[in-house]
């Protein structure tokens, strides 16, 4: 039962009367449940799958150079990638199913930002080589936060940076802190974002567009779990973009967990 409304206390200052509503929420929690658990099973199936594809290409490709032509060995590589970006996305399917559902628990530990960026950032570049991701660090002030899951966060918005740039452009990181919170902002120079998107770009299955002359898809699943996983840890995260201009994105924890 889910109960709002109002209590109104008596002459002596003590709770008198309830007045408001009761909701019987048992049937959507019941469906809630429903489709949890078949996200569950279906991620799993297509996962099993997957993992066995893979490893039969990986195969073919250790042994590539001495049987296959450079064309088939690119294609082979190409189809491990694809396969890698839809394991990706069952992660996400997934995750974001454990989060609603409250399965997913904060692992926390104390760490220094500063430390975790430039991890993050050493394996985007890694994948990348038309970008200069810049970051200007703060001061080594320890936070007490799930590193593994602000870590995910931070690559998000680091990699969606990236995407959604022209090449040899700047992708900017920084980080800060207040008396009780840290703040990192992500800064690019890539399209831009409407403002009628970004009133729903963290929205679960939310995909911003049309958007003309981009390669990059999405399934709206990265920015919405992203926000859950902030507001898990009693933060906020930010959007501010013009169109044609860039996009900053900002995520604010507390430095100390309750």
């Amino acid at each position: 039962m889910r109960a709002t409304g109002k209590t109104f206390n008596g002459p002596d200052g003590k709770p008198a009367h309830f007045s408001g509503i009761f909701i019987d929420i048992t049937k959507s929690k019941e469906e809630e449940e429903r489709r949890n658990s078949f996200i569950a099973i279906v991620s799993h199936e297509l996962k099993t799958p997957l993992t066995v594809a893979k490893g039969f290409l990986q195969i073919l490709q250790r042994n590539a150079e001495a049987t296959l032509s450079d064309l088939q060995q690119a294609l082979i590589s190409k189809t491990i990638l694809q396969a890698d970006k839809i394991n990706r996305l069952i992660d996400a399917y997934l995750n974001s199913s454990r989060l609603e559902g409250g399965k997913i628990k904060l692992q926390l530990s104390t760490f220094h930002l500063n430390t975790l960026i430039e991890e993050v950032i050493q394996d985007l570049k890694s994948t990348t080589h038309f970008h200069h991701i810049s970051f200007i660090a703060c001061d080594p002030k320890p936070i007490n936060a799930d590193r593994e899951k602000i870590g995910q966060v931070i690559n998000n918005f680091i990699g969606n940076a990236i995407k959604y740039s022209p090449a040899k452009t700047e992708v900017k990181v920084t980080c800060d802190y207040t008396d009780h919170e840290a703040i990192v902002r992500v800064h690019d120079q890539g399209i831009g974002i409407s403002q009628k998107d970004q009133q729903h770009i963290f929205k679960r299955f939310y995909r911003v567009g049309p958007i003309p002359a981009t390669p990059v898809g999405s399934f709206g699943i990265g920015l919405y779990l992203c926000a859950e996983i902030i507001h898990r840890h009693g933060g906020k995260i930010n959007v501010d973009s013009t169109l044609g201009k860039g996009s900053t994105f900002s995520l604010i924890i507390p430095l100390q967990q309750q």
